[in-house]
């Protein structure tokens, strides 16, 4: 795990911490306690000041403004909040507290999934060297695997998907031309057929390589042709693993 991804996992914690108190501050029977419980969030508030001055330079800019305006927000609610909320709380309304820490730990969590999924693309790039198809199809074989990369990255996984098929296709139809001369394309030929065809004009799947083709094609389609269930985030990462597999067992000599 990155230190970005350490850090905002800290902070993630805290403010985790400070929302579930604020779901119960109402609930106590004891309100003769309700200042002391309150007093108890408003301690984390400044811990979260004192985490973001520690690890400030790791965290992203988004989750330290959303940390601060939360922390400045408790460390004032007793003067400013605390009873109107036990009001709202009171009517059937949700506290101000509670809405201010869950937006925060939204804004938290989201960040915190994408530097997991950052780490994620740092292990998974890969560039397909040039001189083993033209330089066209090399192109186009970089650029949807690194689209596809992206899309992980923001959270599109179903377009990360539907990319790794289009560039285990490329790939394929590369391959096909140069062992046979032929244009998969012009011939509108399927992977099953041109992998078929492959076989026949006496190329080798290297290992695991033609079964790994049929996995990401068997995702892509499934993300691709009308399916209701969305992609999670493993199944994706599962697929480019995949892809750059595929990727480096073809370009390997």
């Amino acid at each position: 795990m990155s230190q970005k991804a350490r850090a905002i996992e800290e902070v993630l914690r805290l403010c985790t911490s400070i929302h579930i108190d604020a779901q119960v501050l109402f609930c106590q029977p004891d309100d003769d306690q309700l200042v002391t419980r309150s007093r108890a969030i408003e301690q984390k508030a400044w811990g979260m000041y004192a985490l973001l001055r520690d690890r400030l330079h790791e965290l992203p800019p988004t989750v330290v403004v959303a940390c601060r305006q939360l922390a400045y927000f408790v460390v004032n609610y007793r003067d400013t909040q605390l009873i109107a909320d036990e009001k709202r709380d009171e009517s059937g309304e949700t506290p101000l507290l509670v809405i201010e820490s869950d937006k925060c730990l939204r804004e938290i969590e989201e960040e915190y999934r994408r530097s997991v999924r950052s780490a994620v693309v740092e292990e998974l790039i890969f560039t397909f060297p040039e001189g083993i198809f033209p330089s066209d199809v090399t192109e186009v074989v970089n650029l949807t695997y690194a689209e596809a990369l992206i899309d992980f990255s923001n959270g599109c996984f179903m377009s990360a998907i539907a990319l790794s098929g289009k560039v285990i296709e490329t790939v394929l139809s590369a391959l096909y031309t140069k062992a046979t001369g032929g244009d998969a394309d012009a011939e509108k030929l399927g992977s099953d057929a041109i992998a078929n065809k492959l076989k026949k004009s006496g190329y080798t799947f290297k290992g695991t390589m033609k079964e790994q083709f049929e996995i990401v094609k068997a995702h892509r389609n499934k993300a691709v042709h009308g399916s209701i269930v969305i992609p999670t985030v493993d199944e994706s990462r599962g697929v480019l693993s995949l892809a750059r597999d595929v990727l480096q067992k073809a370009s390997s000599k």
